[in-house]
């Protein structure tokens, strides 16, 4: 066999025993070998299988000598015997090398010299050339000239081919060459066979005059896993984002030429294309699977607004005042490469985070309900923005309720109330106050505005808070709703006296002032009574005294006189007096008279005892009697 390239070239036509070994003279015998070369054949060209070589060796006077000789392996023996006269032998030599089927492989012409002596080898001038019929081929088909194999399938490829004229010439031996092996194989035969990867190349088929041609073929390998790029993924609701799936054979080798099914666990969120184009249709987030031939991956994506956040104003927010209301503004600002267009217009929700003090309508009005802080946030398609709201109500005015009130019975107590409102009038709550009663005489105020009646009059009452100030008017007019007269002691002797209690009270006990209480004896022949209520008693007997004021029935007083009936009880009972000296006398207790007054039974007494008048004045004697 001859192989290619270089291993063609090297093969050659070896004699193994055709020397002389002493000189030849002119006429005789001569044996020696040839050794022809070959021409080199391209790169891939095809093996060729040589069985014989045929040499036809002619002398000059057109003898010729035929020799056949059988190839060993890559070798034969041509042993010529020729004879010639002079010096040197020409010879004119053609060599025929014919392959295992019998057809021609190789030819060549050449001129031999052969001198005497030893010729162990006598070497042709020039390489015998390819002259098989298929040397004609100047172009050349691989068929089929694409090819798709599964992994480890086998396939044949054929050749056809024309010369010059596009005559078909056949049959046509070429070299068959894989660029990657290890993708796809090929035999000497055409024989493809897959590896058990997924890939491409090219089998090229090439003859020994360099014609080539090559035919694609690629192993078609199972899936063996999947892969998404990139894993997860964020996309702006209502544009798209490209995965790229992945798909690898047993031996990690890309599949190229396969897709996989793309699904989406919520299309309602993102769909997914036949490509892997993912559209986000609404906020939340998605599982993309990639499949194919049973391996499968997944991507995680998130949609998320145009909306990168969401701006407030005013910010911060705080109220002096309950009720007290101010438009909010949201605005949307767009995310990075966003169009300001696609977020304008966008619904914006409104909550606060307590309603109980600050509430906020859909309009984005806030309107401050009670004093504290809470949060107020807008939402825009899921972003959202918040602004912090302080109510802290600030009193504008006081206010006293009643603004005037009366009471009628001193110790009596009433509770004014006073309210701190804003500038809405709203009440603030826990505002610390200050009472303060200006007629400090009519009624007194502690810092609960507790108010209490102390004298009949009008009392200012004034309440402050801070700088704020606000009053009050309570009336203090005792009524009377009892009448009450008692004396003791009840029991008296004839001139002893007595002093009546009575007492005109109000509800709580206390003297009604100015009441006027008048007194008269019922019964002026055993006691009397004076306009103060001093009781006499005259004379003995059950004396009966009326108490008398405007608005209540007389009270009757009982008074019982020890002693006889109508005695008299003088304020004094002895005098020493000097001549001349005088002393009143009177009736203390006892009948009111008139009296007839005497000096030691003498009506109106004399010069020697003295003397009385009718008024009880009595004058001494000049003497001493």
């Amino acid at each position: 066999m001859l192989g290619t390239g270089a291993a063609l070239a090297a093969a050659g036509i070896t004699c193994t025993d055709a020397h002389l070994t002493a000189p030849v003279r002119a006429g005789a015998g001569l044996q020696f070998a040839i050794a022809p070369s070959f021409e080199s054949l391209p790169a891939g060209a095809p093996s060729i299988d040589l069985s014989k070589i045929r040499g036809v060796l002619v002398g000059l006077n057109g003898d010729s000598v035929v020799v056949d000789a059988l190839f060993q392996g890559d070798s034969a023996v041509l042993v010529f015997k020729v004879s010639f006269t002079g010096q040197e032998g020409v010879f004119q030599l053609s060599l025929t090398a014919y392959d295992t089927s019998g057809q021609v492989a190789f030819s060549g012409i050449d001129t031999v010299r052969v001198t005497p002596g030893e010729n162990a080898t006598v070497q042709p001038t020039h390489p015998l050339q390819y002259s098989a019929p298929d040397a004609a081929v100047t172009t050349l088909h691989v068929v089929p000239s694409v090819v798709q194999l599964k992994a480890g399938q086998s396939g044949n490829l054929a050749v056809t081919g024309t010369n010059a004229a596009g005559q078909p010439i056949a049959p046509i031996r070429v070299g068959w060459t894989s660029r990657d092996p290890a993708v796809v194989a090929v035999d000497a035969n055409g024989l493809a066979t897959a590896g058990p990867f997924e890939g491409v190349t090219w089998i090229v088929a090439r003859t020994a005059m360099n014609v080539a041609d090559s035919a694609r073929v690629s192993v078609h390998a199972p899936v063996d896993s999947v892969s998404i790029a990139p894993g997860t993924a964020t996309v702006i609701r209502g544009d798209s984002v490209r995965l790229a799936a992945s798909l690898l054979d047993a031996g990690h080798h890309p599949i190229t030429n396969r897709q996989p099914a793309w699904s989406s666990s919520a299309p309602a969120i993102a769909t997914v294309s036949d490509s892997g184009w993912v559209t986000g249709v609404s906020l939340g987030a998605a599982t993309i699977t990639a499949l194919s031939e049973g391996k499968s991956a997944t991507a995680s994506v998130t949609v998320v607004s145009p909306v990168d956040s969401v701006r407030l104003s005013p910010s911060p927010l705080s109220f002096t005042a309950l009720t007290a209301r101010q438009q909010l503004t949201a605005t949307a600002v767009p995310r990075a490469g966003v169009a300001a267009a696609r977020v304008a217009g966008l619904a914006v929700h409104w909550q606060t985070s307590d309603s109980r003090v600050v509430a906020v309508d859909t309009a984005g009005v806030a309107t401050a309900t009670g004093n504290g802080g809470a949060v107020i946030t807008a939402t825009i398609d899921g972003v959202t923005g918040s602004v912090a709201v302080v109510v802290a109500q600030v009193p504008v005015a006081l206010h006293v309720s009643p603004r005037s009130w009366y009471l009628q019975a001193l110790r009596e107590t009433y509770a004014f109330a006073v309210n701190a409102v804003d500038a809405k009038g709203q009440p603030v709550t826990a505002p610390v106050f200050a009472w303060a009663s200006l007629d400090p005489t009519v009624a007194s105020v502690d810092q609960h505005g507790m108010a209490t009646a102390l004298s009949n009059g009008q009392a200012r009452l004034v309440v402050s808070s801070g700088l704020l100030a606000d009053t009050a008017s309570l009336l203090v007019r005792q009524r009377a709703v009892l009448f009450s007269a008692s004396v003791a002691p009840s029991t008296l002797d004839i001139g002893q006296t007595a002093q009546i209690s009575a007492a005109v009270l109000d509800a709580n006990d206390q003297p009604v002032a100015g009441s006027v209480i008048a007194f008269a004896s019922l019964t002026p022949a055993i006691v009397s009574v004076s306009a103060s209520g001093t009781v006499a008693a005259l004379s003995g007997g059950a004396g009966l005294i009326a108490a008398r004021t405007t608005g209540f029935a007389d009270q009757t007083v009982h008074v019982t006189v020890n002693g006889p009936p109508g005695g008299l009880v003088l304020n004094l009972t002895t005098a020493e007096k000097l001549p001349h000296g005088t002393q009143q006398f009177s009736v203390v207790a006892g009948n009111p008279g008139p009296y007839i007054w005497s000096v030691n039974g003498i009506d109106g007494g004399n010069s020697v005892y003295g003397t009385v008048d009718a008024s009880g004045f009595y004058t001494a004697p000049a003497a001493v009697p």
